[in-house]
Formats: C-alpha cells, structure tokens, sequence
C-alpha cells in the first residue's frame, strides 16, 4: 500500500490503531483540524471542544516530561483539574486506552531508544521511570514481545 494521501485514508490504515501513542498522535492531529475549521468565538460545543482538546494536550505533554518521575493517579488529574475517578474516565474516553497503560507506553518507548543506544537494562529500567525491575521487565515483554535482554540482542544483530 503506498503512501497515504490524506488525513482519511491515513486514519483508515489498519495498523495505525493497533498502538495507544498512534491512536492518540491521530486523535490530537483530528483535534487540531476540528479547531481550524470551526468559528472561533461562538461558545458553545466549539469552545468546549477546544477546551477538551487544550485540556487532553496539555495532560499528554505533561506526561512527556513527567514520566520519570513516580506519578499517582491524583497527580496527573490535577494536571487538568479533575478528581481522580473523573480523570481516569474522561482519558480514557477519549483516547481509547487508561492513564497507566499509556504512561507505561511512554516509559517503555524511552527504554527502547536506551536499550538500543546503551544496552543498559538498569539504566533504561530507571530513566524510564519504573521502580521495580520485575515489574520494568513485565511491562516490556507484555508492550514489545520480548524482554529487555532480547530487545538488546535484536538492536545488535540488525544493522543501523
């Protein structure tokens, strides 16, 4: 299949759902086309949608930066303002997947560019965020198919 020409026939590649970050990267790429071809002004359904969009934004780009750090559940929803039950509902409505198993993608796709420059699995354990090992190891296998060791293994078999 060639090159997708638009932002449809972009969204209606099969595999382009299949992973959270992609799920959201399109979800935030149709908010801010939403934005662009609605009336700016009106109230209304526009201003909460703008609203909704600048709130999503501003809990994903916090998280970019945060996720090294322990983050609880109570944190990331006063990033946005809502209590903890809300906050949980509300992301994953809206990004069709929950609050920690999207962290955990974002910790597990740093790892992957340390794992794959250092061959430290205790050092992509730890900048990553994760303060268990087992628990790091787990979460890797269940995300990427494999274990950190094997994933060090394959970077070092296939040529840059």
């Amino acid at each position: 299949m060639g090159k997708p020409t638009g932002f449809l026939e972009f969204t209606r590649q099969e595999n382009r759902w299949k992973e959270p970050l992609e799920r959201i990267r399109v979800l935030l790429a149709l908010f801010s086309l939403l934005e662009r071809q609605t009336p700016g002004g009106a109230g209304g359904p526009e201003e909460s949608l703008s609203a909704q969009n600048d709130q999503l934004y501003r809990i994903l780009r916090w998280t970019q930066t945060h996720f090294a750090e322990e983050i609880q559940l109570e944190q990331a929803a006063s990033v946005v303002g809502f209590s903890r039950n809300y906050f949980c509902a509300w992301f994953r409505g809206h990004t069709q997947t929950t609050y920690l198993k999207y962290l955990n993608q974002v910790r597990i796709n740093h790892a992957c560019r340390i794992l794959s420059h250092t061959g430290s699995i205790d050092q992509a354990c730890t900048d990553s965020g994760f303060r268990d090992m087992s628990y790091f190891i787990q979460t890797f296998r269940k995300m990427q198919g494999c274990t950190p060791r094997q994933y060090v293994r394959n970077c070092k078999l296939s040529p840059r």
